[in-house]
């Protein structure tokens, strides 16, 4: 049974539907408004109540996501196994396990693919994703592809260490690999973006770090002097 509150809804969506289209010959409730008697205008005695919402603002459902892929492979240590292969395919890079131990991938019922990369705190430093249009077909191939591009994007910028992150950073004499301890030089390598988390990106950037590096300590030399 309709009750009071859900009558008035009604009465104020037909309110707002003839106020928005006020073409009658286009109406698709014109048939059954035709027929009120006295009225100038269809539903012209139709007064809203101002307290309640339309029908549309309170009860219309979203349209529920079409799903793509049967979560319970994920169960399936066969599958897991798959994922870090097609990984390897799509990178052209071997995975060891250290980076197994790094890397989690996966893949919802409605076809969205994520994949991060965790340091050695367990925190997310890197993370790639793809959703699947409703209206497309599902390849897991091409999501892990696309997931995989964007998390490599996030791996080339500069990290920004936190206490205990193991981080790759150029000294004088090359790369070297080093445990934040939030000391003055983790703070200069991180202002100067000498952290990464990858010691192959990191030598791209190699000649522009050591010039930042020696532009600011020249600037603490200038300020030294000047105490």
């Amino acid at each position: 049974m309709i009750d009071d509150k859900m009558a008035k809804m009604a009465i104020n969506t037909i309110a707002t539907y003839c106020v928005l289209h006020r073409h009658c010959n286009n109406c698709k409730i014109m048939d059954n408004c035709l027929g009120v008697e006295g009225e100038a205008e269809p539903f012209s005695g139709l007064h809203s109540y101002p307290d309640i919402n339309i029908l549309k603002k309170t009860c219309q459902k979203k349209a529920e996501k079409p799903i793509k892929f049967d979560e319970k492979m994920k169960e399936s240590e066969a599958f897991m196994t798959y994922l870090l292969t097609l990984l390897e395919e799509v990178t052209g890079n071997t995975i060891g396990d250290y980076e197994r131990r790094h890397i989690e991938i996966d893949v919802n019922k409605y076809g969205k693919v994520t994949i991060d990369l965790k340091n050695n705190t367990g925190r997310v430093v890197a993370h790639g994703n793809a959703r699947c249009h409703p209206n497309d077909t599902f390849n897991l191939e091409t999501g892990v592809k696309i997931a995989v591009e964007r998390m490599i994007e996030e791996l080339k910028k500069p990290l920004h260490p936190r206490n205990d992150d193991i981080y790759y950073c150029i000294k004088d004499y090359g790369p070297v690999q080093r445990i934040c301890k939030d000391e003055f030089i983790d703070r200069l390598n991180d202002v100067i973006g000498n952290c990464f988390n990858n010691k192959t990106i990191l030598l791209e950037h190699e000649k522009e770090i050591k010039m930042r590096k020696e532009k600011i300590l020249e600037i603490i030399a200038d300020y030294m002097k000047k105490e």
